[in-house]
This record gives C-alpha cells, sequence and structure tokens, in this order.
C-alpha cells in the first residue's frame, strides 16, 4: 500500500526513534473505513443480541453504538497502541506536538471536535489536503498529528 504513505517528513516533532512522517490522507480514510465497519458489525451483533431491529433510529441500541464508537477512538487513541484498529492496519498513530501519546483528556477534545469537521460538507477532514502538516480541523483544535508508526 505505498500510495498511501506520506512523504512529508515532520519537521517540527522528534521523537527517540527520530522523525515521524505525517499520514496520508489515503491511509488515514482507510483506517477509518476500516474502522467503520467494525463499530458497523458491532451495532449489528449487539442488535441482534438485543432483538431490535437494526436500523431503529429511535432506539437506546443506536445511543449505545455512538457512545460505544465515541469511546472506541477516545479511549484506543489515548491508549498504549495510540491508534484504533483501523490505525494499526494502515500503521499510522496519534500524537501530540511533542510526538508522544496523547492524554485520554486530549483524545476527547479530538474525537469531540470531528463534529465540527464533519460539519459543512465534510470541510473539517478535507483541510488534511491542503496544510502541509496534514491536519483536519480536529487535529488542530486538539494540537494532534497523526503520524506513520515506525
Amino acid at each position: 500500500m505505498h500510495y498511501f504513505r506520506s512523504m512529508i517528513i515532520l519537521d517540527d516533532i522528534q521523537s527517540e526513534r527520530g522523525p515521524f512522517l505525517y499520514a496520508s490522507f489515503g491511509s488515514r480514510l482507510m483506517a477509518y473505513l476500516i474502522d467503520g465497519v467494525l463499530l458497523l458489525v458491532f451495532r449489528w451483533l449487539v442488535s441482534l443480541l438485543f432483538g431490535v431491529p437494526f436500523n431503529d433510529t429511535g432506539s437506546s441500541i443506536l445511543w449505545f453504538g455512538n457512545l460505544f464508537s465515541l469511546l472506541y477512538f477516545i479511549l484506543l487513541e489515548s491508549g498504549a497502541s495510540q491508534a484504533t484498529i483501523g490505525k494499526q492496519l494502515m500503521h499510522i498513530k496519534v500524537v501530540d506536538e511533542q510526538g508522544q501519546r496523547i492524554s485520554t483528556g486530549t483524545s476527547v477534545i479530538r474525537n469531540l471536535a470531528k463534529i465540527l469537521s464533519a460539519f459543512m460538507l465534510l470541510i473539517g477532514f478535507i483541510l488534511i489536503l491542503f496544510n502541509s502538516k496534514r491536519r483536519a480541523l480536529h487535529d488542530m483544535i486538539a494540537r494532534t498529528y497523526v503520524v506513520e508508526d515506525q
């Protein structure tokens, strides 16, 4: 999957392993799609388990699924792997401005700010394509970066 690799080196973030590479829009999108499929399957299984129609928009299963999804992103991105399962499979992770693991609080801010990134035709996500540090709006708000996991 070399076509998803970034060629931009982080000039302002160093780690004990050397410089990072910013994750490309393609690798971030693929990671999000993988996570989306995993979360969709989880919601489907929960709806089967509780006998609730999968597409019942007024059900508590939908709210549970949304809360679970939010916690999935918050806890995995602030956890030891610094990445969701999709990000792990794409070999990318979330770091702070020093190239370190983000705190749970930062992860909460980052993931709630995704609502703003999605607002107005996904402009906040599309920003990744138009800035040298490949940051989405929610990355700028939370002061995070998505980089390749070396």
